[in-house]
């Protein structure tokens, strides 16, 4: 069976063994202790470039070995303008670490059963590695029953049932890409092992919920967990009364909002030296004078003075979402590779 050793940090954790890194990526060099008043810009920016830099290593290893290439096909619906602008990032990141890459562009009155023969084709498509469909997809267009179509070993998002449910389980299986995002941006911090609590704003399928189970997940996911961290989680959501959601901030060291709501958290609601991850992201113009920006959930200006680290929005989840999503298109095509061992292998055993 082939194994990898992986210089990923150690929450993307699979049949790829995952060597863990200590080095820290924030804006200000200068070390700082965690949770110090002073509030530090976490750069997602850098900690991206460093996977996909470790990455790349690992796939030539993987090509020098005989194998080709991986490969990552996405199915983008319509012409939406931020579909296009991310599968550019994707496409791009890709590139860099030496990841194919190929796009079927649908149009957006294709039918569900259409869209479901060309996920079934790919399946079977034994030089596709990864299948991705660009989200959002046309209002006809059921997503759960698309992303349960993708097969298992394929569903490079982690969004099929059996992967979510994997998570839930503690089993192995492929992590959605933000969920595996937050965890590494975690691990860049010295974060003290006491117990600590950890509030996850956003519990929707496939991004907050994601997110809180990795957290939980120690089995799978390394460093932060309830057992080696005693981290005490806790969930909530956009309709949290008001007073409930400040009561979980303010006592919260780890705060992770994903609701795509601008200013559901507030700066003064934060728990001073608290961590602050903004997952949510929304595109807001001010004025007719000047163009639209995104933002994320966080008041970010009033949180930077209060908690010890903060992501900022864009530049801080995003970009190592993406370099997850390179990973978890590598850990695909070794879930391929060795898929094919096994095969070979029962074949020559019946031959026998």
């Amino acid at each position: 069976m082939f194994k990898l050793i992986h210089r990923l940090p150690s929450n993307y954790r699979s049949i790829v063994t995952i060597e863990k890194h200590s080095k820290k990526y924030l804006s200000d060099v200068a070390h700082q202790p965690f949770f110090k008043k002073r509030s530090q810009i976490i750069d997602g920016k850098a900690i991206s470039n460093k996977i996909l830099s470790d990455l790349k290593c690992d796939i030539d290893d993987w090509i020098n070995l005989g194998n080709r290439r991986p490969q990552l096909t996405a199915v983008i619906i319509g012409d939406h303008p931020a579909s296009e602008l991310y599968l550019k990032n994707k496409s791009r990141a890709a590139a860099i670490c030496g990841i194919t890459t190929n796009i079927v562009r649908c149009p957006k009155t294709i039918s569900q059963r259409e869209l479901l023969n060309i996920i079934n084709e790919l399946n079977s498509d034994d030089t596709v590695d990864a299948i991705l469909v660009q989200l959002p997809c046309p209002p006809h267009i059921n997503e759960k029953t698309v992303f349960n179509t993708i097969s298992v070993s394929k569903d490079v998002d982690g969004f099929n049932s059996v992967n979510i449910a994997n998570l839930t389980l503690h089993d192995h299986g492929i992590v959605p890409c933000t969920a595996l995002a937050v965890n590494s941006i975690l691990q860049e911090l010295d974060i003290p092992k006491t117990c600590l609590e950890a509030v996850v704003v956003g519990c929707s399928r496939y991004i907050g919920l994601p997110i809180f189970l990795a957290l939980h997940n120690y089995h799978n996911l390394g460093n932060i967990s309830n057992s080696s961290r005693n981290i005490t989680l806790t969930i909530c959501n956009e309709y949290t009364p008001r007073t409930t959601l400040n009561h979980c901030l303010q006592r919260s060291d780890i705060i992770i909002s994903a609701v795509g709501k601008p200013g559901l958290i507030k700066g003064d609601s934060i728990k001073p030296g608290a961590v602050v991850i903004d997952v949510g992201i929304t595109m807001v113009s001010e004025s007719e004078a000047e163009k639209d920006k995104f933002v994320g959930d966080v008041e970010f200006e009033k949180a930077r003075d209060i908690a010890s680290h903060i992501t900022p929005v864009p530049g801080g989840v995003g970009p190592v979402t993406v370099a997850m999503l390179m990973a978890n298109t590598f850990h695909c095509a070794v879930l391929r590779k060795n898929r094919k061992l096994e095969l070979d292998q029962a074949n020559s055993m019946t031959e026998d």
